[in-house]
């Protein structure tokens, strides 16, 4: 907070962790991008830097430094089937828009966990298509 004070504010917030419990506290701190970990509650994260003007950097993976694993396929960028990744950008999307969000991102995260990069490309690019694919029909489809 002291270092936010004396610079007039944070351009990037950045923790892997579960920041929930933090987030109205660091409401208070003046931030252009805030990332949301993927232990942290989107929602709420939405509803604290939404009305900020404060745009969300919002992490998908999973990741064994904060909590112990192992995770739900869903949970696993690399191991989620097809139809869980539509659920994952549909959940996101929605907690996002109805926190109050202005702007976000929607990030893989760490990608360390390596299947071979064959299997691997094949994953990011059906996230890609997916998370495509309902952007470019937001307005169609109930998210």
């Amino acid at each position: 907070m002291e270092i936010a004070e004396l610079h007039g504010g944070i351009y990037y917030w950045h923790c892997c962790g579960d920041t929930t419990r933090l987030l109205e506290q660091l409401g208070g701190l003046l931030f252009e991008l805030f990332h949301a970990g993927p232990w942290t509650d989107v929602r709420k994260a939405a509803e604290v830097f939404g009305p900020q003007g404060v745009a969300l950097d919002i992490c998908v993976q999973k990741h064994g430094h904060y909590r112990p694993g192992p995770w739900p396929a869903a949970d696993d960028v690399f191991r989620v089937a097809p139809e869980d990744i539509e659920n994952k950008v549909r959940q996101i999307v929605r907690q996002a828009t109805e926190g109050g969000a202005i702007a976000f991102s929607i990030e893989a995260g760490p990608l360390h966990r390596m299947h071979g990069a064959e299997q691997d490309v094949k994953m990011i690019k059906q996230w890609i298509h997916t998370t495509r694919t309902i952007r470019a029909n937001l307005g169609e489809l109930s998210v």
